[in-house]
């Protein structure tokens, strides 16, 4: 299950750079502007391994909901107006948090 998970979300971890750079940052800024998007991925990984290790039989029910951010944060990047760059890096910054479960 890992491993399918993360085949989807390699494009989004490989690329991520790019994606970024391509709201209009700077390379040194793309870097630094990297740094959160793996805070909230380590977070949620941390979040869910600890609700799934006290809850008995609630990881049927975490994959799932951690979906939605990644569905959010797409909708996000797709349909947010570029012109203020903060809105899609938000929207960026939902991506990584698919391997969570």
């Amino acid at each position: 299950m890992g491993a399918a998970i993360y085949i989807c979300n390699g494009g989004v971890t490989a690329f991520g750079a790019r994606i970024v750079a391509s709201f209009g940052y700077t390379s040194l800024q793309t870097i630094l502007l990297l740094i959160p998007g793996g805070v909230f991925t380590m977070v949620t990984i941390y979040l869910f391994a600890y609700l799934s290790g006290h809850y008995k039989n609630i990881t049927t029910l975490l994959i799932p909901i951690s979906c939605i951010p990644i569905v959010v944060g797409s909708l996000i990047i797709w349909q947010a107006s570029w012109v203020h760059r903060g809105v899609p890096l938000f929207g960026y910054y939902l991506l990584p948090c698919f391997g969570a479960p």
